[in-house]
C-alpha cells in the first residue's frame, strides 16, 4: 500500500490510539519486568511503523497489527532467551476463578491481573499467544484469522490453552 507521508501519519496515530492498551497488554503476558514490556511495546510500534507500506488489504488493519504485535513479541523473547543462554555459558553459572472470556474485566484488583499475567509467563508462547488475543475479547474467529487457523481448531486450542493458565493459577495459589 503507498501512503503519502501524511496519510500513513495519520492512520498510524489512529492505529496506535485505539490499540494502544491492546499492545500493552500484549506485553504484559510475555514479560514480568517492567522495561521488557516498554521494550517490547517501542519495538511493536517501530515494527508497525516499519510494516505499514506491507499491508495488502487482505485482512484487516487489526488482525494485520495484531500478528506484527505476536510476531515482535515472540521474536523479543527469542532474543532474550538467547542472550541469557549466552550469558550462562560465558559466566558458567546455572541461572536459572474459571477463566471466562471476559475474564480481564472480572479480575478485581491489580494482584489478580499481575498474578495472571506471571501464569501466563510460565506458559509455552503458543498459549500465551492464544490468551493474549482472548483478553482482547476478540471472537474465536477473529483469532483464527489473525493466526491464519480454522475456528474449531482456535476453539480448540483456546480452551487448553485456559486449562494450563488455570492449572498454573491454581499451583502458584
Amino acid at each position: 500500500m503507498n501512503f503519502n507521508p501524511g496519510k500513513k501519519e495519520k492512520l498510524f496515530n489512529q492505529i496506535l490510539a485505539e490499540n494502544r492498551h491492546a499492545f500493552w497488554r500484549i506485553c504484559c503476558s510475555w514479560f514480568k519486568e517492567h522495561d521488557l514490556r516498554e521494550d517490547l511495546f517501542q519495538d511493536i510500534v517501530s515494527e508497525i511503523w516499519s510494516s505499514m507500506e506491507r499491508f495488502k488489504e487482505r485482512s484487516s488493519w487489526s488482525t494485520f497489527v495484531y500478528r506484527i504485535a505476536l510476531n515482535t513479541a515472540i521474536k523479543s523473547k527469542m532474543k532474550l532467551k538467547k542472550r541469557k543462554l549466552k550469558e550462562v555459558s560465558l559466566s558458567e553459572s546455572v541461572m536459572e476463578p474459571v477463566f471466562e472470556d471476559s475474564t480481564h474485566q472480572k479480575l478485581k484488583t491489580e494482584n489478580q491481573i499481575e498474578k495472571m499475567y506471571s501464569c501466563m509467563q510460565k506458559l509455552p508462547d503458543s498459549d500465551r499467544m492464544l490468551l493474549s488475543l482472548v483478553l482482547e475479547d476478540l471472537s474465536y474467529r477473529e483469532i483464527a484469522v489473525i493466526l491464519d487457523t480454522n475456528v474449531n481448531a482456535t476453539g480448540v486450542r483456546i480452551n487448553r490453552s485456559k486449562k494450563r493458565l488455570m492449572q498454573k493459577m491454581e499451583e502458584q495459589g
